[in-house]
């Protein structure tokens, strides 16, 4: 259908999620607060700093996100994933190939999390992480310059079924990734809380 199966849960919790981000810092998304765009967040484009560098070196690869400039591990040996009851931000991945397809299973995901936190997320905004959430990526070279991207998205809390999104990565080397201090300047947090208090003083004011 194109359209994401997500549950009526899930989706009230986005709404309401939304309709109280002002309330308290704990509502907003966690790219607002500057914390992470999450998984598969983080590899969607954006409006602005979209670029990627992807490493290959013995044992990893290793994607750094231009955005909220947070850099992405994955092991490409045997290891286990880390125990079920560390939750990470952007989980537990591991890596694998499959002829010449670079395979990626993360597992072991916090539920403060929200699926993609991006602007243009639409009615995605604001959908959970649950606990249950299992990403299955593949990276193949289609062409020279052409990474094609694939993800697999697995959560029984959150939707009726497994959906996929594939997306093409294009690699351009004269492309400059900027440093990203999220932090450095963020007033994001302070204004949007403090605008909403200003607003319900008046209200208060007018009602007196």
């Amino acid at each position: 259908t194109g359209r994401i199966p997500t549950k009526p849960a899930a989706e009230a919790r986005a709404a309401w999620l939304v309709e109280h981000r002002t309330d308290s810092h704990e509502n907003m998304s966690p790219y607002s607060r500057c914390i992470t765009r999450g998984m598969p967040g983080s590899m969607i484009p954006n409006t602005y700093n979209t670029g990627n560098q992807i490493l290959q070196i013995p044992g990893y690869v290793v994607i750094v996100y231009e955005m909220v400039r947070e850099p992405r591990i994955i092991p490409l040996d045997d290891r286990p994933h880390i125990d079920h009851k560390i939750a990470q931000w952007t989980g537990d991945a591991r890596g694998h190939w499959e002829g010449d397809t670079l395979v990626v299973e993360t597992t072991n995901f916090t539920e403060k999390g929200w699926i993609t936190p991006n602007q243009n997320a639409g009615r995605m905004h604001g959908v959970p992480v649950g606990s249950q959430l299992r990403l299955v990526e593949r990276f193949r070279r289609v062409a020279e310059d052409v990474l094609d991207w694939e993800v697999r998205v697995e959560d029984p809390h959150v939707y009726i079924r497994p959906w996929t999104l594939e997306l093409p990565l294009r690699r351009d080397m004269t492309y400059t990734i900027f440093e990203y201090a999220c932090h450095k300047g963020n007033r994001a947090v302070t204004n949007i809380l403090g605008g909403q208090r200003h607003v319900q003083r008046r209200a208060m004011e007018r009602g007196r």
